[in-house]
């Protein structure tokens, strides 16, 4: 196991500004003057369903873990993200970043897509009139 001085230089030899594979997961921090907005990306792309959905979910996860939802800069992901006052790097980030991978089991099982169960055939449908049918003469 890394010891906390060799991940903080992992770290800090990540780029800032742009998309980092951590834990299979892509997240990036953007650095501003006044601190940084640190994201995770929750799908690569979205339906309109998971939208509604994370947009239920969304306002909670604000409240309780001080992380929002938003889009990506294309419009094609969601993400999570959190804004860090007086943040400038990965290091700095760090306790944040674990915090908010924590987070992405909830969200994930959130936003599954949801499997509708196939429409009954008119197959069968007459079969199982059949079986009421047998099952009434018996």
């Amino acid at each position: 196991m890394a010891s906390e001085q060799e991940l903080a230089q992992w770290l800090q030899a990540q780029p800032l500004n742009a998309a980092v594979v951590i834990d299979d997961e892509s997240v990036y921090l953007n650095v501003y003057p006044n601190g940084a907005e640190l994201g995770v990306c929750l799908t690569q792309a979205y339906t309109q369903d998971q939208l509604q959905r994370a947009l239920r979910q969304g306002f909670s996860s604000a409240i309780h873990f001080d992380a929002g939802l938003g889009l990506s800069a294309d419009g094609n992901s969601l993400v999570l993200t959190q804004w860090l006052q007086d943040v400038a790097n990965w290091p700095q980030a760090a306790p944040a970043l674990e915090h908010l991978l924590n987070q992405l089991a909830p969200w994930r099982a959130a936003l599954a897509p949801v499997e509708t169960a196939p429409a009954p055939s008119m197959h069968g449908r007459l079969e199982q009139r059949l079986r009421l049918r047998l099952a009434q003469r018996k």
